[in-house]
């Protein structure tokens, strides 16, 4: 009889942790991104194409967040940007500082913009704290932080219906913002927003099985269910993005949600891993673009597209004489020339993430 019972508690034990097991493989499995039929993000172009400079232009601005202090940087920035792109299309260009301009900087600056140079400045109620916060407490958490150590791309977005273009994809440092995804994931599980297959692409579901999983939900950047956040997020650095998309009631709702909650100012809650979660949330994957032919430094990265086969059009009068690195196959880049001293970002991270698109 003893025995008997032994074996139907063994019995019990093995098809519960059987259950339990297929249970965690069919959670796991309701992760994976399905892949679209065809390629939802190909290149806008391959190689150099003469610039259409009768063509309209879109309602667009380039933004650049400066201060009187860079003018040495700002100057190489916008000389870069002109010789390479807007040298043709004359888009306005508007800078951005929390204190008043030098006019040395305002002059430099003019000079070298081929669009209107616009120079604004920030007030202190945007900029800064919020009256509302512990300034003191978000100053020790900041602390506490630091211590731890061509074509118009514009008119191509509209065309092809993008909403959010990007460069790179980086690993966040998960200790700047531990409470961030949690914050996202809560506000996501309240109004019921479904999972897109990009959201599954930035998420590694937990392995503990259901009884544990929950507890998981104390570790950092984890859900309420315990799946993490795998930290991997757009670059915002140089970023193009539809501003109609930021006006719309359910971002500005989004954002008005994460900006009471005061991580900005308690952790080190930045605009990259905003935006990423936010076009997880909010936009098919096909309304993202990839500009894999745009290259774009910031130290220590770089992302230089190798250069397209036959397509650099040397004999050109617009281009003009000039050198570049070779062609190579399945380049799609234009005279573009790759410091070699610099490295990549990895790029596993960009990978993952365009599983939703490719």
């Amino acid at each position: 009889m003893h025995r008997s019972l032994v074996l139907r508690h063994q019995y019990l034990i093995t098809a519960i942790c059987f259950l339990l097991c297929v249970e965690t493989l069919v959670h796991i499995n309701s992760y994976d991104v399905t892949r679209p039929p065809e390629a939802l993000d190909a290149p806008f172009v391959s190689g150099c194409r003469e610039p259409d400079v009768k063509a309209p232009r879109e309602n667009a601005a380039i933004i650049m967040l400066a201060r009187n202090r860079e003018l040495e940087g700002a100057v190489k920035s916008v000389k870069s940007l002109e010789r390479q792109f807007n040298r043709w299309f004359h888009y306005p260009i508007v800078f951005l500082n929390d204190e008043p301009w030098d006019q040395a900087f305002i002059d430099a600056l003019t000079s070298v913009s081929s669009g209107k140079a616009t120079f604004e400045i920030i007030d202190a109620g945007m900029w800064g704290f919020p009256s509302w916060m512990n300034k003191d407490e978000a100053r020790r958490r900041m602390k506490k932080q630091e211590e731890r150590g061509v074509i118009d791309p514009f008119v191509a977005m509209a065309r092809a219906g993008k909403k959010y273009g990007y460069t790179m994809a980086l690993w966040e440092l998960g200790t700047t913002v531990p409470t961030m995804f949690r914050k996202v994931s809560d506000y996501k599980r309240e109004r019921r927003i479904p999972s897109t297959s990009l959201w599954k692409a930035m998420i590694d579901p937990s392995w503990a099985p259901l009884p544990l999983r929950p507890l998981m939900s104390w570790l950092g950047s984890r859900d309420a269910y315990g799946d993490a956040w795998n930290l991997c997020h757009f670059w915002s650095n140089f970023e193009i993005a539809d501003m109609d998309w930021f006006r719309t009631p359910e971002y500005r709702e989004f954002f008005e949600f994460l900006d009471a909650d005061g991580g900005f100012y308690y952790e080190r809650w930045g605009d990259a891993p905003i935006h990423s979660l936010a076009a997880a949330l909010f936009l098919k994957p096909e309304q993202l673009h990839h500009f894999e032919d745009i290259g774009y430094v910031h130290e220590p990265f770089q992302s230089c597209p190798t250069n397209a086969i036959g397509a650099q059009l040397p004999g050109s009068e617009t281009f003009g004489l000039g050198h570049w690195d070779r062609e190579e196959k399945g380049g799609v880049g234009c005279r573009c020339t790759c410091d070699p001293r610099g490295g990549g970002p990895d790029g596993f991270c960009l990978n993952r993430l365009k599983q939703a698109v490719r």
